[in-house]
């Protein structure tokens, strides 16, 4: 009786093992097929989602937004013709103060800021006629910012120096071409001392004063430009580390632009 029942185990074992590879060999048929079928859709998916997202979105009405919208303005009165303004820390706090030049008056007018978009009343000081132009920087690196202007009539700009409290010098003035109208203030020759840079707009020409140091330029350059030049730029335009500048030439409806050849002194 044992020895007949041998054979029928080892076929009864043969046949669990031909199920068991039948499973196994259609389980990987299964899975293959499922990968397959998984990577299709997928790549469906991405084709219509980017079908969609370039034919179907109407971007100024499909997507919506929270538009930026800025309070009612509030209105503080100047001088006679407010002709150009700036900003900086004038007063010795971290609060913004605004400057306004009045180029039909003999003053400038400073706003003394609250820190929560506030000013003062305007704060008056004495200058001349005919200011165009206001910059703010901090000209005799004393940590306090000064005031630049230019006097067009007088083919002049002035530095008020910042002595703290709200109180400045009586303006110092140094000549330049006729007309001035823009300023900007770098370093272009890159000794730690700033420039100024001036369009003299009756002169097509600008000027530079060079090296500010104890309310002193050492000296001066002029550069031609375009006819009727009205504002200029400063920027390093070629990527090498040193300031090059850039003016509009009104007249000719062209712009001027000068590469720095890394000493400050510009090539006509």
């Amino acid at each position: 009786m044992q020895e007949s029942s041998i054979p029928e185990n080892h076929s009864q074992k043969e046949t669990i093992l031909s199920t068991k590879c039948r499973f196994l060999l259609w389980s990987c048929v299964v899975i293959h097929i499922s990968v397959i079928i998984g990577i299709v859709a997928v790549v469906i998916s991405i084709r219509y989602q980017s079908s969609f997202s370039s034919n179907s979105i109407n971007y100024g009405s499909d997507i919506p937004c929270n538009p930026l919208k800025f309070s009612d303005y509030t209105s503080y009165p100047t001088g006679s013709l407010p002709w150009s303004i700036s900003n900086g820390y004038l007063d010795g706090d971290s609060f913004l103060d605004i400057v306004v030049v009045n180029n039909n008056d003999t003053i400038i007018s400073i706003y003394y800021g609250f820190g929560n978009g506030t000013f003062q009343t305007q704060k008056l000081y004495d200058t001349v006629y005919d200011v165009s132009y206001v910059a703010v920087r901090d000209m005799n690196n004393d940590n306090k910012s000064d005031i630049i202007l230019t006097y067009t009539t007088s083919n002049q700009i002035a530095i008020l120096i910042n002595n703290g409290n709200q109180n400045f010098n009586s303006p110092i003035t140094y000549p330049v071409g006729n007309f001035p109208f823009w300023i900007d203030v770098s370093d272009f020759n890159k000794n730690n001392l700033l420039d100024v840079i001036v369009v003299n707009d009756r002169d097509a020409s600008v000027t530079i004063l060079y090296d500010y140091y104890n309310l002193l330029f050492s000296y001066s350059e002029t550069y031609p430009v375009g006819n009727d030049v009205t504002a200029v730029s400063v920027a390093d335009f070629n990527n090498d580390s040193y300031p090059d500048f850039v003016t509009t030439d009104y007249s000719d409806n062209t712009i001027s632009l000068y590469i720095n050849p890394k000493n400050g002194i510009f090539k006509n």
